[in-house]
């Protein structure tokens, strides 16, 4: 996902009554930022870069930067490589995600 369109992830379009589109936060961040919670994008494709990295997670904070108590909410981006390193991590949740992507390891069946 590049920065560009983060904002459209985390914004969804409103058509206010005089027919202006604008674009707001969803409700799920705003409760987020005000319980002190944590948002994370997680994107597929591609490796992101130090540059880059710090590029989509500018682009995050400038989407929330009109919510009081953004400075709250912890954001980040995972890439692959960043998610396949966290969920290595975590012996105990290794396996999730391999039954999600339909590769589950033979014999092992989530609760």
């Amino acid at each position: 996902m590049p920065a560009s369109e983060i904002a459209k992830e985390m914004r969804r379009g409103v058509t206010q009554p005089d027919g202006t589109k604008t674009r707001r936060l969803r409700p799920s961040i705003r409760a987020l930022a005000a319980e002190g919670g944590v948002y994370v994008i997680v994107s597929s494709k591609g490796s992101t870069a130090d540059s880059r990295l710090t590029e989509r997670r500018d682009a995050m904070r400038a989407a929330v930067a009109d919510l009081p108590g953004s400075d709250a909410l912890h954001l980040d981006f995972y890439d692959r490589t960043r998610m396949t390193t966290w969920v290595r991590s975590y012996p105990g949740v290794v396996l999730w995600p391999l039954d999600r992507i339909d590769q589950p390891l033979p014999g092992w069946q989530p609760l």
